[in-house]
């Protein structure tokens, strides 16, 4: 009977190193994996630390941009508003540089001595302070009908700026 015990332990010492061999093997494979894993894992981990770096010079980026462009936009409404006030008040000095001219026209106009018609002379010339070198038009000095229009004629050529086109330059000049 010893015997037969023998080779039953003989046996299930047999596939006890059997079963010691294949787990060994599937240990070995596990260990494998693992190195993978844990390679895996770093890989993963040092991937993660970089998105989280992107991510907060993204956002610092996405801010100074967004600083940036609300400080051009508030530029650019600062500047619009300035050009619609300079526009209004260019505006608002034609209009009165405009009744300004119509007024001093009115006024030149009122002013001119009324002579019957065809009485155009160097002495009535004179009188008004005109000189013949400021008629540009000496030779043709008979189409004017009367002296009035002549003296009108003559004046308009000799257009000089008032105190409202002076104005008007010097704000154009400081608005530039």
């Amino acid at each position: 009977m010893y015997i037969i015990m023998d080779i039953f332990i003989a046996i299930l010492l047999i596939s006890a190193i059997g079963y010691g061999i294949m787990l060994n093997r599937r240990i070995m494979a596990l260990r494998r994996d693992q190195k993978s894993l844990e390679k895996l894992a770093i890989n993963f981990q040092t991937a993660t630390k970089r998105a989280e770096a992107s991510i907060g010079k993204l956002k610092l980026t996405a801010q100074k941009s967004a600083d940036i462009m609300n400080n051009g936009t508030e530029k650019a409404v600062g500047i619009s508003d300035d050009l619609n006030f300079l526009i209004d008040r260019g505006q608002k000095l034609a209009d009165h540089l405009e009744g300004c001219v119509r007024s001093t026209e009115r006024n030149e106009v009122n002013k001119l001595p009324r002579f019957p018609k065809n009485t155009v002379t160097s002495d009535s010339l004179d009188k008004n302070n005109i000189k013949a070198s400021d008629i540009h038009d000496y030779e043709n000095i008979n189409k004017h009908k009367d002296l009035g229009s002549l003296i009108t004629n003559i004046k308009e050529k000799q257009v000089t700026k008032s105190d409202v086109e002076l104005e008007f330059i010097k704000a154009l000049r400081s608005a530039s």
